[in-house]
């Protein structure tokens, strides 16, 4: 059999003899490692005993080890380390061909013997040389010897405590570490090993998960300015006040700015040497066309005299049977649930672009369904219908995938914070993330996605969590599942996902359990051992120690490339991150997105020195220089100026209305709507109850919220204190539901009696909430009113 060492095949023996040589060489480094450590401390102590232990170590294992096995001497490597600051050629040649003499002269035994005369010690080899000399002479050895050491890899050169922690070599923060840990100049902070990234970010208020999660997307953003592959980036879930509409301005906030240059990084984008314009972020904001919207002041870029906000409609026959199901089909018995199924199915087979009012005409014609049973249904659809962004495949502002997959160097952002209904605003977010994933796996040739979640909680969470309105939570949990499917075959399907969330706990129970990269800043104990346990690690106690309480800093288990390449490594922390270049969001600071775009983005328009008006901007765009007095500046606007304006005041005619054909027809003719004036309790319960299977309101609920509604409509209250007035009000409610009151039944909730199978719709808690307020604001000592 060939002995080749290049060949693949070995035999039992030269395979033995090369693991032999491989444990000896490890074998030999550790020894040496370990000498070095040692005669260092005894260096540091400086005392005789001292002396004489490092010239023992470079007798017996230094020197045998680095230059005395017969293949090199002092003079192999003098031209090798002989610029080293340490090395002393004359030094190490000395102690190498008389190391007897040196040991013996620091000896505890020839202190005794020249103790009251001069200090010099006859030795064996003949000669005798003094303990000074015999001191630098060994110290500068040892220094030699750890010259070779560094020149031979078997110590590092510089031991530092603090290394670059990277994402696609994009420095993202530092690893804060032991000086003798050795993961080199950088520590890469992902591995794509397993495919795609599942993360997530979690921990105390204030942590700063968001940012973090913000600083690693600007790293996989970065990537598509280089070779290799790139990464279109998605901010889908934007329910709040328009946090995500800053990813294309510079970093404002003092703390992160001082942050970064703290690290050596430039505190913005704009004022990195490293970059110039054509690589920075640029941004499309997306969000629903909603009624009212163009009545909305929005932010408008007077140069380019467009609106940073672009509306977006979706097709209702795009949107999933699971996410309409699961509204619809809230409080079903099984087989009301399969007719609903049914209904769905039938209305998308007949046709290729349906819309809600075609959908609700097919539930109505199933006479398995009862009125009172078909009627929450139908209304849920109205009442979704009139947010006005569920349309028709063709409308005008149905969006293109295929520009928006093909277009990496835009971050496309996703705004929910103009839809007033957390029903309409979860199936916004539903049907994204379900769309993104489907588009990224059907179109061929595009870049992988990376979406970015702030508060996961919100949208996906564990059903003590989830919202309190039934419709609602049942799209949380159509939504959670959903992500659950998204981890679990996202190996190959190229959508990376990048969330964070303050408790994992609150996350839905499958979803918590399938991130495969989890970022954890300060926290307790029995998260940290959940998430040791879900990503199979042990080592989940010195990982706790890690954590500390300083915002930014948190350790990473999970996908790190040092664990990948060390077998004993399992996790990398703490890490420093440095925080992004744009601009970070905070509620504390910043009142809301397009507002925050609207300050950022006022250009300087005249010198802060003299008030001159010559201003001569740089190719950076960030920096000024006055062409009077040359007094320089640094605009973070980068010339940019926008303001907010209405798109009806700019006569942008973008159809936010309600188009008639999409009307969902409510159940009832105008004619039969009854009368508030003759009927009031009939429009109440038409418009504030509705029939839930298994759900129950209380019945001073229901009175309040009626009471309320009576103001409402410029009528007088009732007396409910008056037993006949209350009398009356049940006859009335049993008559306005009809036939469907036999399956209303008495039950109490909270200690208090109820209606079983009956819940106040959106508007009418909207007004129990009204009354309630009402009831606390009048209950309020003078000095709070």
């Amino acid at each position: 059999m060939s002995t080749d060492d290049t060949t693949d095949s070995k035999s039992f023996i030269e395979h033995t003899q090369s693991q032999q040589q491989r444990e000896d060489y490890w074998d030999r480094n550790e020894d040496v490692r370990e000498s070095i450590r040692l005669c260092a401390r005894a260096l540091q102590r400086g005392e005789r005993k001292h002396y004489h232990y490092i010239a023992k170590q470079l007798r017996d294992t230094l020197l045998p080890r680095l230059v005395g096995e017969g293949t090199s001497s002092p003079e192999d490597y003098d031209g090798v380390v002989g610029d080293h600051r340490d090395w002393s050629f004359d030094a190490l040649t000395q102690f190498f061909e008389q190391p007897n003499t040196y040991v013996a002269a620091v000896s505890p035994e020839a202190g005794d013997r020249i103790a009251g005369r001069a200090k010099l010690t006859e030795v064996g080899d003949g000669f005798e040389v003094g303990e000074a000399t015999a001191r630098q002479i060994i110290g500068a050895a040892f220094r030699s010897c750890t010259a070779i050491a560094e020149e031979e890899e078997i110590i590092r050169t510089e031991l530092r405590s603090r290394v670059d922690a990277t994402m696609f070599d994009t420095k993202i923060g530092e690893h804060i570490q032991d000086a003798e840990q050795d993961l080199g100049d950088t520590v890469e902070a992902i591995s794509l090993l397993s495919g795609a990234l599942k993360n997530i970010h979690t921990g105390g208020t204030g942590q700063g998960k968001s940012a973090g999660v913000e600083t690693e997307g600007e790293a996989y953003y970065l990537q598509n300015y280089t070779e290799g592959r790139d990464f279109k980036l998605l901010d889908f879930v934007g329910l709040r006040d328009g946090e995500n509409w800053v990813y294309d301005i510079p970093q404002h906030d003092a703390t992160m700015r001082n942050s970064r240059e703290d690290q050596d990084a430039p505190p913005s984008f704009a004022e990195d040497p490293d970059r110039g314009p054509e690589t920075y972020p640029e941004l499309e904001i997306l969000v629903p066309l909603t009624p009212g919207l163009t009545q909305q002041e929005l932010p408008f870029d007077t140069d380019a005299e467009e609106f940073t906000v672009r509306p977006f409609t979706i097709p209702a026959s795009k949107i999933s049977k699971r996410l309409l199901i699961s509204i619809m089909a809230t409080k079903l018995t099984p087989e009301q649930e399969s007719i609903i199924r049914s209904a769905y199915t039938d209305v998308n087979n007949r046709k290729d672009d349906w819309t809600l009012a075609d959908l609700a005409e097919e539930v109505r014609s199933r006479e398995e369904l009862s009125d009172m049973k078909q009627k929450p249904i139908v209304s849920t659809l109205s009442d979704l219908q009139q947010h006005g962004f569920i349309r028709t495949q063709e409308d005008d502002y149905t969006l293109d995938w295929g520009d928006i997959f093909a277009d990496t160097e835009t971050i496309t952002v996703f705004s929910q914070a103009f839809i007033d209904d957390e029903i309409a605003q979860f199936i916004a977010v539903g049907h994204l993330a379900e769309t993104i994933v489907k588009q990224r796996e059907q179109r061929y040739g595009i870049a992988e996605a990376v979406l970015l979640m702030r508060e996961m909680w919100k949208v996906a969470p564990h059903n003590r969590r989830q919202s309190f309105d039934a419709r609602a939570a049942a799209l949380q949990e159509a939504i959670g599942h959903m992500l659950t499917e998204l981890f679990r075959e996202n190996r190959h399907s190229g959508v990376h996902l990048s969330c964070d969330t303050q408790y994992l706990s609150d996350l839905l129970k499958p979803i918590r359990e399938l991130f495969n990269r989890y970022v954890v800043y300060n926290t307790n104990r029995d998260t940290v051992k959940d998430v040791f346990e879900w990503t199979a690690n042990d080592k989940w106690g010195s990982f706790y120690n890690t954590l500390t309480p300083k915002p930014g800093e948190a350790s990473i288990v999970g996908m790190v490339q040092p664990a990948i390449d060390e077998r004993g490594i399992e996790f990398l922390g703490p890490v420093d991150f440095a925080g992004p270049s744009h601009h970070h969001f905070t509620e504390s600071r910043d009142d809301n997105g397009w507002q925050a775009r609207v300050d950022y983005l006022t250009p300087t328009e005249e010198c802060e020195e003299c008030g001159s008006e010559a201003l001569d901007r740089a190719e950076n765009l960030a920096d000024l220089t006055c062409e009077d007095c040359g007094h320089e500046m640094v605009d973070l606007s980068l010339g940019r100026n926008e303001e907010l304006r209405t798109p009806l005041s700019e006569g942008r005619r973008w159809d936010d209305e309600v188009p008639t054909r999409l009307t969902v027809n409510a159940g009832y003719d105008e004619d039969d709507t009854p009368d508030v004036e003759r009927r009031p309790v009939a429009v109440f319960v038409s418009k504030c109850l509705q029939f839930r299977e298994g759900e129950a309101v209380k019945r001073t609920d229901v009175r309040t919220a009626f009471n309320e509604f009576m103001l409402d409509h410029d009528r007088e209250p009732r007396d409910f204190d008056d037993s006949g007035v209350m009398a009356k009000f049940g006859k009335r409610l049993s008559k306005a539901f009809g036939d469907d009151w036999d399956d209303i039944t008495r039950t109490n909730r909270d200690g208090e009696r109820a209606y079983k199978n009956l819940q106040l719709t959106t508007v009418g808690v909207e007004y129990l909430e009204d009354a309630m307020e009402g009831i606390e604001d009048a209950a309020a000592p003078l000095a709070d009113r």
